[in-house]
């Protein structure tokens, strides 16, 4: 069966040995969907089906209502070719111990092959030894060595982006080709410099300025006090986009300071902004 685009190969599955919450199990499955995976497999849980993994599936039903549901372990990976678990413990008996990072590629490979399990165990105490014994990786993530616990969720969620973004660098892609290109931050080369002469503004700094631009744009007429939504937008990008330095805040909070001073028009009307009415701005993540 051919894989959709955006897709990771159905070949990639999930599995989960004995959750014992089932809002953990809806989280999965947001996570899973979110990244192109679908495939699920539940090991006894604890509380499913239940309206509360249904709850915080949240758009993720088909993933959660498609999970297959295995009496133990061993059945709910027998027919995968490689099986790698995730692990924050050092065991006794040495294992390859490999980060998402390091692993993803190689799961994409293989799934496109065969049936690949990704393991994770119980909240409160991950996988057994006797689980992690059959499987050919630990994956361990680089969190925060004094605070390493991650939530059920969170855990899926990491290893199914480090999953997607291998899924991508695969086909040559970013996943984000059609969306327009940034400009760099500083193009450093271009000035011949190695380095920056002034700090750049900070987000409170930046902040005052557009204020500054809003006011003196009104008291001059160009823009509408009573409806600058899209010009200030616009603005205030092109100002992320330049990263602006402090200096450069200061100068132009000089000039609109002196566009201030100047005595308002009496007969021009506000400049309309008709451009882009069609495609309002939209701030979904």
């Amino acid at each position: 069966m051919q894989e959709h685009l955006d897709s990771l190969p159905s070949n990639l599955i999930s599995v989960l040995a004995s959750p014992s919450h089932p809002g953990n199990i809806g989280a999965v499955a947001r996570s899973l969907k979110t990244m192109g995976l679908h495939a699920l497999r539940l090991v006894t849980p604890d509380d499913f089906p239940s309206p509360i993994a249904t709850a915080r599936a949240s758009g993720a039903l088909d993933v959660l209502n498609q999970a297959g549901q295995y009496e133990d372990f061993d059945a709910a990976i027998a027919d995968c070719r490689l099986v790698v678990g995730t692990s924050a413990r050092l065991r006794s008996l040495a294992y390859p111990h490999v980060t998402p990072r390091e692993i993803a590629p190689v799961l994409i490979e293989e799934a496109r092959h065969g049936r690949v399990a990704v393991c994770y165990g119980r909240e409160e105490c991950g996988l057994l030894n006797e689980q992690l014994a059959q499987c050919h990786y630990h994956i361990e993530i680089p969190a925060n060595p004094d605070y390493a616990s991650l939530n059920l969720g969170s855990a899926v969620q990491v290893m199914s982006y480090e999953l997607r973004l291998a899924f991508l660098a695969s086909q040559g892609r970013t996943g984000i080709e059609n969306r327009e290109s940034w400009p760099p931050t500083y193009d450093l080369e271009r000035f011949g410099c190695s380095q920056w002469d002034e700090e750049p503004a900070t987000a409170k700094e930046v902040d005052g300025l557009m204020a500054h631009f809003e006011r003196a744009t009104a008291h001059s007429g160009f823009l509408d006090p009573k409806n600058p939504m899209l010009g200030m937008a616009r603005l205030r990008r092109l100002m992320n986009r330049a990263r602006v330095d402090r200096v450069e805040i200061n100068i132009l909070r000089g000039i609109l300071s002196s566009v201030e001073k100047m005595d308002p028009p009496t007969n021009q009307s506000p400049m309309q902004e008709n451009y882009a009415k069609d495609q309002p701005e939209s701030d979904d993540v």
